[in-house]
């Protein structure tokens, strides 16, 4: 489901940093981690439906709930991006919510592929 990560990317989520967070708790982190890969999908096609139906405010919305499930995770490009579509649509530009929500997709592909592997390597 997600791309194959090159050893040059770095990880979209911060789980070294989370997990010293949370005093080294893996099973509230594989919790967190469940969590995490439960909601995204629905914060996304809240967006994308929002978005498609070019209601900016409810899409601004969406967004930021995207946005406060990703913050947890990373300071990184995915939270940034969540960030500039909620900005677009609170600035009613739809065609800069739109690319911003392309360029975020695949970030969210990576941290799902990220979530899994990290879930996967726990459960063994």
């Amino acid at each position: 489901m997600s791309p194959p990560q090159t050893e040059s990317a770095p990880p979209e989520l911060e789980l070294p940093s989370l997990l010293e967070r949370i005093h080294g708790n893996r099973q509230a982190m594989a919790r967190l981690l469940v969590l995490l890969r439960d909601l995204l999908p629905g914060r996304i096609e809240a967006l994308q439906q929002a978005l498609a139906a070019g209601n900016l405010q409810e899409a601004g919305r969406a967004a930021h709930a995207l946005r406060g499930s990703l913050s947890t995770f990373t300071t990184g490009p995915a939270l940034q991006f969540a960030g500039d579509v909620e900005r677009a649509c609170l600035a009613l530009d739809a065609a800069a919510a739109n690319a911003g929500v392309n360029a975020l997709m695949p970030r969210l592909l990576r941290i799902d592929g990220e979530v899994e592997a990290w879930l996967q390597r726990e459960s063994s």
